[in-house]
């Protein structure tokens, strides 16, 4: 009878565990039970895997060339932003050149487009 329950082990229950552990979104795992030395039953527990996407989109975006031109002039324009961002007596046209240039810094262009990591 051990060699029985050993067969199924190798040859079923760890060849579906290692087939679900590597084509699905979820690790699972099992644990025997024994009553003395007979093999009573199996509990099985599955969780999810961290997503793969979840991990990349931490990484910060630069903007390009054109986007930085895009809102740089979006924003200039836009008064409730340059209302707080301008300093006192700066043209739109002076706020839009200083906007292209701090648009470069990927944790300002975060910020100021409200994009920022949660």
């Amino acid at each position: 009878m051990p060699l029985t329950m050993a067969n199924f082990k190798v040859r079923v229950l760890d060849i579906a565990l290692n087939q679900i552990n590597e084509l699905t979104d979820i690790t699972a795992s099992y644990e025997q039970h024994k009553v003395g030395r007979t093999i009573s039953g199996f509990s099985f527990s599955f969780k999810p895997k961290q997503p793969v996407d979840a991990i990349t989109h931490n990484k910060p975006k630069k903007l390009t060339d054109k986007q930085i031109q895009f809102f740089a002039n979006k924003l200039a324009h836009h008064d409730p932003f340059a209302s707080k961002k301008a300093a006192v007596g700066e043209s739109y046209a002076d706020l839009e050149k200083r906007l292209l240039i701090e648009l470069q810094d990927v944790g300002l262009s975060e910020s100021m487009l409200g994009f920022s990591k949660s």
